[in-house]
């Protein structure tokens, strides 16, 4: 028996979000997301947009960024190491994509120790997005 329209949804958007969270380091393209859920790309976005507001490219991104931030608090990684861990081809690339989404270097973020103020200056989500929100998702789903 088939699972309702809604639940199978939320599975899957909840599938998405787990092969993202697992593969931090090496992202997966959307298509290739989509195939191992085995929906259309197309399917994947409506579902991202549904539940989150953003494509999922846009959110795994912010969900690395998460992840690097967390990097940056609780370990001593180099910050290069943190963004090829976290899945940026570059440090350069790694420090344009954080202090886009945080509003500062990753840098600055490590040095002050997540005590400032983070203003994202591209936020899709309704009342804005900032730093630390992606976690606090992945948190509950995990529960």
């Amino acid at each position: 028996m088939q699972q309702p329209g809604p639940v199978r949804d939320q599975r899957l958007f909840e599938e998405a979000m787990t092969l993202m969270r697992n593969n931090l380091s090496e992202p997966l393209q959307t298509g290739e997301l989509a195939s191992y859920l085995s929906i259309s790309q197309k399917k994947l976005e409506r579902l991202f947009l549904r539940f989150e507001g953003v494509l999922p490219a846009r959110f795994y991104r912010e969900l690395r960024l998460e992840k690097a931030r967390s990097l940056l608090h609780e370990s001593a990684l180099g910050i290069d190491e943190i963004g090829r861990r976290c899945g940026f081809r570059s440090a350069s690339h790694f420090s344009r994509c954080f202090k886009s989404f945080c509003g500062h270097s990753p840098r600055m973020e490590r040095q002050q120790g997540g005590q400032l103020r983070v203003e994202s200056k591209r936020s899709p989500f309704p009342g804005g997005r900032h730093c630390g929100r992606i976690e606090k998702l992945m948190m509950e789903i995990m529960l």
